[in-house]
């Protein structure tokens, strides 16, 4: 018996007994770092009554429990000895006494926390990203285009710039320029185009 005390002592998980009236009658050292209890103080404590921070879950506990025979990976809300709350995932069956009869639960219990804090914290963020996806304006179906002059008639039936069509619809922002083929075609006959057009000829050789 000295050597499964020892086994429970060393474990960061929070190994438990209780009778069949819920009362705590052994728990291992890890209770004092998982929830500021004692071991002297938790001893005798109703834990199901006591430290869960929501009856609805306390309630579904025993539920399972009562069904089953065993619970696993049951999520809860625990309450610390200052208040504070943590996030448990407990393992839990019924035992049976030197008689062969049923004495009491016996568990295992994990600290989850930071692994519920983690899970939480990516939906959020998740949530945030649906937001700005939601926000952000799309073009979609078939746009009527001029085949010449290339505007686009609207769900009103105006025709307007294809650039003023997007930028309403869209997140995008136009800046105009010229192509070199418009460039050509506009000003070749220039003389202060073809000097330009010269001078970076010179400048790219």
């Amino acid at each position: 018996m000295r050597i499964y005390r020892s086994l429970a002592d060393n474990s960061s998980d929070l190994l438990y007994r209780t009778n069949l009236q819920g009362e705590i009658i052994f728990i291992s050292q890890s209770v004092t770092k998982l929830s500021g209890y004692t071991v002297e103080e938790a001893i005798g404590m109703k834990m199901a009554e006591e430290v869960y921070l929501v009856p609805e879950e306390r309630e579904k506990f025993t539920a399972l429990l009562m069904e089953k025979g065993h619970v696993k990976n049951f999520e809860a809300r625990l309450r610390r000895k200052d208040g504070s709350v943590w996030w448990a995932s407990t393992n839990a069956h019924f035992f049976k006494d030197e008689k062969g009869e049923v004495g009491g639960v016996e568990g295992i219990t994990r600290d989850v926390t930071e692994l519920k804090d983690a899970l939480d914290s990516q939906k959020d963020l998740i949530k945030q990203l649906q937001e700005a996806l939601d926000n952000v304006q799309t073009l979609r179906g078939l746009l009527p285009i001029c085949s010449r002059c290339k505007k686009i008639r609207d769900d009103k039936g105006y025709w307007g710039l294809l650039e003023s069509y997007i930028e309403t619809h869209s997140e995008a922002k136009f800046s105009h320029g010229l192509c070199p083929e418009c460039s050509e075609e506009l000003y070749g006959d220039k003389e202060w185009y073809k000097k330009m057009k010269g001078k970076k000829t010179d400048e790219s050789s």
